[in-house]
């Protein structure tokens, strides 16, 4: 199977002149049809990593969940302040060692 890369160069301007030209090195464009599948494959660690943990799951119905995951979106459950804080450790941890980061500006909680 031959793996093709699509190099990404962004260009920066200002009223309508460039400015400046440079490769995108690392990430994913917004809107990427890759987005979903690549998330579901990093993602897939920490739902392991949070199901293994000493952490209480929230239960839904029959299920026992600390997440709810759709396309690259996650929301992280738990009962109390005390139990979200232990996640958002053991999340933040994982991002940290896996080069990943978190859209603060789409990052909403109940608990503020």
């Amino acid at each position: 199977m031959e793996l093709n890369l699509i190099i990404t160069y962004v260009i920066l301007a200002y009223n309508c002149k460039e400015i400046n030209v440079f490769k995108l090195l690392n990430g994913i464009l917004q809107g990427e049809s890759l987005s979903p599948k690549l998330f579901s494959l990093f993602i897939e660690d920490l739902v392991t990593l949070l199901n293994n943990s000493d952490i209480n799951a929230v239960k839904i119905f029959n299920a026992l969940l600390h997440t709810l995951l759709f396309a690259d979106d996650m929301v992280v459950l738990a009962y109390n302040a005390h139990e979200m804080q232990e996640k958002i450790n053991l999340v933040s941890k994982y991002f940290k060692e896996n080069d990943l980061c978190i859209n603060m500006d789409s990052t909403v909680s109940p608990f503020l």
